[in-house]
C-alpha cells in the first residue's frame, strides 16, 4: 500500500497514440465510491460515461485535454468525502471494446499540484477483457491509502457495475452482498470480489520503491 498525503488525488490511464487510421479502443476511467458494507450506497456512486460527477461533487470526470498524449482522468478531492465512504474503486473500461487493442495501458497518479505520486502499468487479465479494476483507495488511520490491485471483466462496465452492487442505467440491488463477478490474476486463486494486490506498481524515481505491504514514510 502506499500512504497518500495528498487531499486531492488525480488518477489517469495513458495509452500509446495509434497513426494510420487502424482501430483502437478508447479506455475510460470510473470510480465506485463504497460504504461499510462493501458496495455502492446507490446509483450515483458509480461515476461513469454519461455521469461525469458524483452530487457531493468530490469525484468528477476530468474533461480530456487539448493536444498531447491520448488519456483520461478523473479527480478525487479525498479530504470532503463523507464520513461512510470507506472505499474508493479506480476501474476502466473501453465501452464495450477489448481493452488489449489499446495498445500498453498505465495509470499514473498525480497530488494537488500535479506532481507525480506513482505509476502502475494496467495489463488485462484475460485478453477477453473489456474492463479492469485498476487501484483502489481506501481510508487508513487518519489518512488514505493507495493499493494497485487488478480484476478483469469481460463483461464490461455494466459487469463491473454489479460486482460492487450497481444496477446498470440507475437503482441498486436488492440488500445482500454484492454479485460476484469479473476474474483476478490466475495466482492466487480468490473467490471474492475483492482485487488481488499488482507487484508491478512504482513510485516516481525520486521517492522510495514500491514494496507491496509497505505503508509509506
Amino acid at each position: 500500500m502506499l500512504a497518500l498525503g495528498t487531499p486531492v488525488l488525480r488518477a489517469e490511464a495513458h495509452w500509446p497514440a495509434r497513426g494510420g487510421g487502424a482501430a483502437q479502443a478508447r479506455p475510460r476511467l470510473s470510480v465506485l465510491l463504497l460504504g461499510p458494507a462493501g458496495r455502492v450506497r446507490g446509483p450515483e456512486d458509480f461515476v461513469a460515461g454519461p455521469r461525469t460527477q458524483h452530487p457531493s461533487g468530490q469525484v468528477r470526470r476530468l474533461p480530456p485535454p487539448a493536444g498531447g498524449p491520448p488519456l483520461d482522468a478523473v479527480q478525487l478531492a479525498l479530504a470532503g468525502l463523507a464520513p461512510d465512504v470507506q472505499r474508493l474503486v479506480l476501474a476502466v473500461d473501453a465501452g464495450g471494446a477489448l481493452l488489449a487493442s489499446a495498445g500498453p495501458l498505465r495509470l499514473l497518479l498525480r497530488d494537488a499540484a500535479g506532481g507525480e505520486v506513482g505509476e502502475l502499468p494496467l495489463a488485462v487479465v484475460s485478453p477477453r477483457d473489456t474492463a479492469l479494476v485498476c487501484g483502489e483507495v481506501s481510508r487508513g488511520g487518519a489518512g488514505w491509502m493507495f493499493r494497485a490491485t487488478r480484476r478483469g471483466f469481460p463483461g464490461g462496465a455494466a459487469e463491473l457495475a454489479a460486482a460492487f452492487g450497481a444496477v446498470p442505467g440507475g437503482g441498486t440491488p436488492p440488500g445482500g452482498a454484492p454479485a460476484r463477478g469479473g476474474h483476478p490474476p490466475p495466482a492466487p486463486r480468490d473467490t471474492t470480489p475483492v482485487p488481488q494486490p499488482d507487484p508491478a506498481f512504482t513510485l516516481p524515481p525520486q521517492g522510495p520503491q514500491f514494496r507491496p505491504g509497505h505503508a509509506g514514510p
